[in-house]
Protein backbone atom coordinates (compact mmCIF):
# COMPACT_ATOMS: atom_id res chain seq x y z
CA UNK A 1 0.00 0.00 0.00
CA UNK A 2 1.08 3.01 -0.99
CA UNK A 3 1.03 6.29 1.81
CA UNK A 4 0.21 9.64 0.32
CA UNK A 5 2.38 12.61 1.59
CA UNK A 6 1.85 14.89 4.06
CA UNK A 7 2.20 18.51 2.98
CA UNK A 8 2.71 21.53 5.71
CA UNK A 9 1.43 24.89 5.59
CA UNK A 10 1.13 27.77 7.63
CA UNK A 11 2.15 25.52 10.57
CA UNK A 12 -0.84 22.51 9.67
CA UNK A 13 -0.09 18.98 8.85
CA UNK A 14 -2.72 18.57 6.01
CA UNK A 15 -3.19 14.90 5.04
CA UNK A 16 -5.64 12.62 3.09
CA UNK A 17 -7.94 11.23 5.22
CA UNK A 18 -10.61 8.24 5.57
CA UNK A 19 -14.50 8.99 4.96
CA UNK A 20 -17.15 7.29 6.64
CA UNK A 21 -17.14 4.67 3.97
CA UNK A 22 -13.28 4.02 4.77
CA UNK A 23 -12.55 5.09 1.42
CA UNK A 24 -9.26 7.87 1.33
CA UNK A 25 -11.78 10.85 0.28
CA UNK A 26 -11.00 13.92 2.88
CA UNK A 27 -8.06 15.98 3.70
CA UNK A 28 -7.65 16.77 7.14
CA UNK A 29 -5.52 19.35 8.44
CA UNK A 30 -4.04 19.62 11.81
CA UNK A 31 -1.98 21.97 13.65
CA UNK A 32 1.60 21.40 14.15
CA UNK A 33 4.50 22.87 15.61
CA UNK A 34 2.65 24.76 18.64
CA UNK A 35 1.60 20.98 19.57
CA UNK A 36 4.83 19.40 19.50
CA UNK A 37 6.33 22.44 21.59
CA UNK A 38 4.19 22.42 23.79
CA UNK A 39 4.14 18.53 24.20
CA UNK A 40 7.93 18.30 24.10
CA UNK A 41 8.02 21.14 27.05
CA UNK A 42 5.17 18.80 29.21
CA UNK A 43 7.35 15.72 28.30
CA UNK A 44 10.63 17.35 30.16
CA UNK A 45 8.36 18.06 32.89
CA UNK A 46 8.23 14.49 34.08
CA UNK A 47 10.46 12.60 36.62
CA UNK A 48 12.76 9.63 35.10
CA UNK A 49 14.51 7.63 36.84
CA UNK A 50 17.58 5.13 35.97
CA UNK A 51 16.87 1.93 35.19
CA UNK A 52 19.62 -0.81 36.90
CA UNK A 53 17.18 -3.79 35.99
CA UNK A 54 13.90 -5.74 37.34
CA UNK A 55 16.06 -6.94 40.15
CA UNK A 56 17.21 -3.67 41.40
CA UNK A 57 14.94 -1.55 44.50
CA UNK A 58 17.09 0.54 45.16
CA UNK A 59 16.43 4.83 46.23
CA UNK A 60 17.57 6.11 42.63
CA UNK A 61 15.36 3.84 40.13
CA UNK A 62 12.29 3.23 42.54
CA UNK A 63 9.53 5.62 41.89
CA UNK A 64 7.57 7.66 45.26
CA UNK A 65 3.95 8.15 45.30
CA UNK A 66 5.09 11.84 44.61
CA UNK A 67 6.39 10.68 41.51
CA UNK A 68 3.66 8.70 40.42
CA UNK A 69 0.98 11.91 41.17
CA UNK A 70 3.39 14.06 39.53
CA UNK A 71 4.04 12.16 36.22
CA UNK A 72 0.19 11.29 36.20
CA UNK A 73 -0.80 14.92 36.00
CA UNK A 74 1.83 15.37 33.45
CA UNK A 75 0.29 12.35 31.56
CA UNK A 76 -3.47 14.15 31.98
CA UNK A 77 -1.98 17.68 30.41
CA UNK A 78 -0.59 15.63 27.45
CA UNK A 79 -4.00 13.70 26.86
CA UNK A 80 -5.97 16.86 27.30
CA UNK A 81 -3.26 18.46 24.35
CA UNK A 82 -3.61 15.59 21.72
CA UNK A 83 -7.65 15.83 21.70
CA UNK A 84 -7.24 19.88 21.57
CA UNK A 85 -5.70 18.98 18.85
CA UNK A 86 -7.70 16.48 17.40
CA UNK A 87 -10.55 19.13 17.72
CA UNK A 88 -8.73 21.76 16.24
CA UNK A 89 -7.92 19.51 12.95
CA UNK A 90 -9.84 20.69 9.92
CA UNK A 91 -11.53 17.81 7.73
CA UNK A 92 -12.74 18.82 3.60
CA UNK A 93 -13.25 17.30 1.04
CA UNK A 94 -10.01 18.54 -0.92
CA UNK A 95 -6.55 20.39 -0.10
CA UNK A 96 -7.46 23.70 -1.43
CA UNK A 97 -10.85 23.82 0.89
CA UNK A 98 -8.47 23.11 3.97
CA UNK A 99 -6.01 25.83 2.81
CA UNK A 100 -8.79 28.55 2.49
CA UNK A 101 -10.01 27.43 6.15
CA UNK A 102 -6.79 28.32 7.26
CA UNK A 103 -6.34 31.23 6.19
CA UNK A 104 -9.64 31.84 7.44
CA UNK A 105 -8.67 31.05 11.07
CA UNK A 106 -5.57 33.53 10.76
CA UNK A 107 -8.06 36.84 10.30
Amino acid sequence: MKWDKAYHYKGYKIEKDFDENGRMTLWTARPQEEFRMKRHELEKQKIVRVWHGNECFCSECTYTEQDHEHNSKIDSKIRSLILTNKVNSITCNTMKECKAEIDSLEK
